[in-house]
């Protein structure tokens, strides 16, 4: 049994294997979030020092010590300690657990409903555009050769919706694999997430008309349909099908005709 000097030690385990435990729980909220991932990171470390710990304080035998009597029960009582084998196979119950998590979500993603969220995002016919401030964009807000950072409206946390807006001159539009009929008001949007490695395009260059993304210095061409004409990228940025509102806004009117982003397993760079 345990006596009271190792209570404070055996509490501290109790602890560990609450916070191995939610390991698993952890892994998976960590598909959807970046909170998520850190707390799986942080479970996943606690796993590995919480059984190095055991092992370091686990005697080698099993151990007793005399309870003095209590009650009337009147004679002493020997109690083992938990043997070595069953810390180790509750330690190895909770790592398989947490590794079993872990193998989930990859193999979930693999799956067809997973893919599903890598194809789409938050854009849907008649979505406004928005800027950072949420403010809808009117056709009439940028000037030509202008660009701007641009949501789906009421979706500023989509990171995979978001879009450069350029108006291009009354001069200009764009060519294949560009859609000319996608353009409103010469106002052409493309993905801001590089193809590459899925950095933000953040970088318009207006007298070449060329967008550039500063990460790996991929280069596209804003009139060729954000075709790749430098560095690393070997894919367009999706265009985004645009028109404007009864009240003069920009809207979509779908959403990218395919995945934003760097490619995946069934979707090669």
């Amino acid at each position: 049994m345990t006596g009271p000097s190792n209570r404070w030690w055996w509490t501290i385990v109790a602890a560990g294997m609450a916070i191995v435990a939610s390991g698993a729980a952890a892994l998976l909220v960590g598909w959807w979030s970046a909170a998520g991932t850190v707390a799986a990171g942080t479970s996943g470390a606690a796993a590995a020092a919480l059984v190095g710990v055991l092992r370091a304080r686990q005697p080698p035998g099993p151990q007793s010590e005399e309870r003095r009597p209590s009650g009337h029960l009147g004679y002493p009582c020997a109690c083992a300690e938990p043997s070595r084998r069953r810390l180790l196979c509750g330690g190895a119950v909770a790592a398989a657990l947490v590794a079993g998590a872990a193998a989930a979500v990859p193999l979930w993603s693999a799956t067809k409903r997973g893919e599903a969220r890598l194809r789409a995002t938050s854009w849907r016919t008649g979505t406004r555009l928005v800027d950072d401030r949420n403010a809808p964009i009117r056709s009439d807000d940028l000037e030509p050769g202008a660009f701007s950072t641009a949501w789906p409206e009421g979706h500023g946390d989509d990171g995979n919706a978001q879009v450069v807006l350029i108006r291009l001159p009354p001069d200009r539009t764009v060519s294949g694999p560009g859609r000319p009929e996608w353009l409103a008001a010469g106002h052409v949007a493309y993905s801001k997430v590089c193809t590459h490695m899925g950095c933000p395009v953040g970088l318009y260059q207006a007298r070449t008309e060329l967008l550039v993304c500063p990460c790996h210095q991929a280069t596209f061409d804003v009139l060729r349909g954000a075709k790749p004409i430098h560095g690393p990228a070997h894919r367009a940025l999706p265009q985004l099908p645009l028109a404007i509102d009864g009240d003069g806004y920009l809207i979509a009117t779908g959403d990218f005709p395919e995945p934003v982003g760097p490619g995946y397993w069934s979707r090669p760079s």
